[in-house]
């Protein structure tokens, strides 16, 4: 199959999900003190992953549906380009969840007036892909699909000191990287360095290339964070699905235990136990092990409680 028409039939299937998706009806979830909490009421934003070994053709496959009625859809396919070298990349503040007036302009023409000031440094060359709300697939069929899932209030970093948003990141996680591997290291890194939030609350990412499907998940830091800091300025962690299993993400955290003795199947930020300890979400004395889930997204929702917000499936 050509490039291009592969281009085409994974466009045609993402655009199917999302019409599926948009007849789900949703309540409002029931916030609870203290857990993982999300913006917008009506999160409907579910990620299936599968194996190659749980597919009857041996393929690695992600789909995602994300349900917001206020959000700006507008597909855009990204060109491979070549760059000199030196030169930078600017960043840019890319609310998911905003669309831009008429008079505006369409939102992959006006984005760039929300410029960050921060630049990285370009790479020789950059890959084509496609892109909606956030980057899907490109040229070496790295895909991504994504899901919201909240973090502690407290986490929150609405700041501009949050360079990064989950749009921008995996933007750059398309034109940079070929494997899920590549694309979680790239995000996690800048992610770090520059920081995460803005827009942004805790967020799922599903990612699959022809080999294999990790599950990466990030969250701010808190609003005080600045690059000053020293300090990272976001927490990830990432976890590969096994060959042989499916999993779904219904915008709650999917990753519980970590083994990062196990980095075939294991990543995560250098903070990703030490941040839960030093703000008391984690008592490494009491003897139970770490779970990323219910120290950064606990919840006590149910499909019931939360109006199929959360655990609908």
């Amino acid at each position: 199959m050509s490039l291009r028409k592969l281009f085409l039939v994974v466009g045609v299937l993402f655009g199917a999900l999302v019409l599926i998706g948009a007849f789900i009806p949703l309540g409002t979830p029931e916030e609870q003190d203290g857990a993982c909490s999300a913006e917008y009421s009506g999160d409907g934003c579910t990620v299936i992953i599968v194996g190659k070994d749980a597919s009857v053709d041996g393929s690695i496959m992600t789909t995602h549906t994300c349900d917001c009625s206020v959000c700006d859809w507008t597909w855009r396919h990204v060109p491979a380009a070549d760059h000199e070298s030196g030169s930078m990349r600017k960043i840019y503040h890319i609310d998911q969840f905003k669309t831009s007036p008429p008079e505006e302009g369409l939102k992959w023409d006006v984005y760039k007036k929300n410029d960050t000031g921060v630049e990285i440094p370009q790479v020789p060359r950059t890959y084509a892909y496609h892109h909606g709300m956030f980057g899907y697939m490109n040229e070496h069929q790295l895909a991504i699909g994504e899901s919201t899932i909240g973090t502690r209030d407290k986490m929150e970093n609405n700041t501009p000191s949050a360079t990064f948003d989950i749009t921008m990141l995996t933007l750059i996680a398309m034109e940079r990287c070929k494997t899920a591997r590549e694309a979680i290291k790239v995000m996690g890194s800048l992610a770090e360095e520059h920081g995460y939030g803005f827009t942004d609350t805790g967020e799922m990412l599903a990612l699959a290339d022809p080999k294999e499907a990790w599950i990466f998940e990030i969250m701010p830091v808190g609003p005080l964070w600045t690059p000053k800091s020293g300090k990272p300025g976001a927490i990830w962690c990432a976890q590969r699905v096994p060959d042989d299993h499916v999993s779904v993400c219904p915008n709650e955290s999917r990753i519980g235990e970590i083994d990062l003795d196990n980095p075939d199947y294991f990543m995560a930020s250098p903070n990703v136990i030490s941040y839960a300890v030093e703000h008391g979400y984690y008592d490494p004395e009491s003897g139970e092990p770490f779970s990323w889930k219910k120290a950064y997204c606990p919840t006590e929702a149910s499909a019931s409680s939360s109006g199929r917000a959360r655990a609908r499936l």
